[in-house]
């Protein structure tokens, strides 16, 4: 069986730990909170103060936007190299990518074992390529939750796609109203 992500970045910590390199971790020598069979990342599938449903709840406010296929628009722009606008055609014709994950929503529900197809973020973001001189081309923001993640003295953009996901998730295990902050 593969290393989970937990054991991975208990190894990683050690490592560095061994070197002489400062380390915070915020959650050293805690058992990860939650309940349910371990997911992907070695972590309870179902975070903490989170119920589980087989449906998806609808939430909205009752105002539905009217936007035509036709006339849908995808624009990113800003301080980017490449500023990209595309058409529903042009999102469709992007790589496509399979995955099976579970969906944890702020209302205090979770969705398990999901089948999802569709662009991956790092696919729009390879396209507009964050500029060199931009304050914040070493930042990645994730509106699901929000989460800014810097790179302490540069880094790899690709590394910090990964590591977002991994600090929603933690924040979410620690319950709700939760901060991460860590240097990476």
């Amino acid at each position: 069986m593969s290393e989970s992500m937990v054991e991975r970045r208990l190894r990683y910590i050690e490592r560095q730990k061994a070197l002489g390199h400062g380390v915070n971790v915020q959650f050293e020598g805690m058992k990860p909170q939650g309940q349910g069979p371990v997911n992907r990342h070695g972590l309870p599938s179902v975070p903490v103060d989170q119920r589980v449903v087989e449906n998806w709840p609808v939430l909205d406010l009752g105002d539905i936007p009217d936007v035509s296929l036709a006339e849908w628009r995808l624009e990113v722009a800003g301080l980017v190299e490449n500023p990209v606008t595309l058409t529903w055609d042009d999102f469709l014709n992007l790589p496509q990518a399979d995955d099976v994950s579970d969906f944890h929503c702020v209302t205090s529900w979770s969705r398990l074992g999901n089948h999802w197809r569709g662009v991956q973020f790092k696919t729009i973001a390879e396209l507009a390529v964050p500029h060199s001189g931009s304050p914040i081309a070493d930042r990645v923001t994730a509106s699901i939750g929000v989460c800014t993640v810097s790179p302490a003295g540069g880094g790899d953009p690709r590394s910090l796609y990964r590591e977002v996901d991994k600090l929603l998730y933690a924040a979410k295990q620690g319950g709700r109203n939760q901060v991460i902050a860590r240097n990476l």
